[in-house]
Formats: C-alpha cells, sequence, structure tokens
C-alpha cells in the first residue's frame, strides 16, 4: 500500500504544499505571501484536495519544513501539520530544509548552501 502524505513549506515568503502518493507528487500548489500564511493556509490546502479529489481522511501522514526559514512561517507550517495530524490520528513529520535540499544531489559528499538572511526574511538597509 502506498503512503499518502500532504507535505508544506511556509518557512519563506515562497511556500508550497504537495500530495504525495508513495514517492510520486501528484499535485502541487506554489504559495506567495509577504505578510505570512496564517490566513491563507487552510484554503489553499483545500483547493489542493479539491483539485486532486481526495479527501483529507485518505492522508496517511502530514510533513513539514521545519527550516531553518523565518520563525513565524516555520511555526504555522508546523502548527498545521502537527493540527491535521493530531485531528485525523495520523503522524506527523518534521523535515529540515537543508536535508532535504541535500537529497536532490547525487554525489557522496553533499552542501547546500543559503542565504541564511533571506531564509529568515531578514534584509540588511
Amino acid at each position: 500500500m502506498r503512503t499518502r502524505t500532504l507535505a508544506i513549506d511556509t518557512t519563506t515568503e515562497f511556500g508550497s504544499l504537495a500530495l504525495l502518493d508513495g514517492p510520486e507528487v501528484v499535485e502541487q500548489a506554489l504559495l506567495h505571501s509577504a505578510n505570512g500564511f496564517g490566513q491563507i493556509l487552510f484554503p489553499r490546502i483545500e483547493r489542493l484536495f479539491d483539485q486532486r479529489g481526495w479527501a483529507l481522511s485518505t492522508v496517511d501522514c502530514f510533513a513539514s519544513a521545519s527550516g531553518p526559514g523565518s520563525f513565524t512561517g516555520v511555526r504555522v507550517g508546523l502548527a498545521a501539520a502537527k493540527g491535521l495530524a493530531e485531528a485525523l490520528g495520523k503522524p506527523v513529520v518534521a523535515v529540515s530544509n537543508l536535508q532535504a535540499l541535500a537529497w536532490f544531489g547525487s554525489a557522496p559528499l553533499r552542501a547546500t548552501v543559503l542565504d541564511a538572511l533571506k531564509a529568515a526574511g531578514l534584509a540588511i538597509a
């Protein structure tokens, strides 16, 4: 049996949602909100499920990016995943953004590099 997963990333102002069936991404939505995701996340999750024709109850696991990134963004994504998982009695997992980026490489030794100020939503004036 394949595991259905809802994956959430709200760690920067450019986030994403994805529905996975096993290892395959079957539906995804890119998110942008300079003012945070608290007000748009659940309507976008609902739209994603409607597009795919899935019911929330058919999800086996919830995943959310755990940073690095904006403190509020990390918190919103993790709280959403934890809340949905708790309500449905399903497992939840936090995924490091850096580890996720490293998985895309193929060399035995990989490193991920990103602008920490931008990842945290900060800028030097």
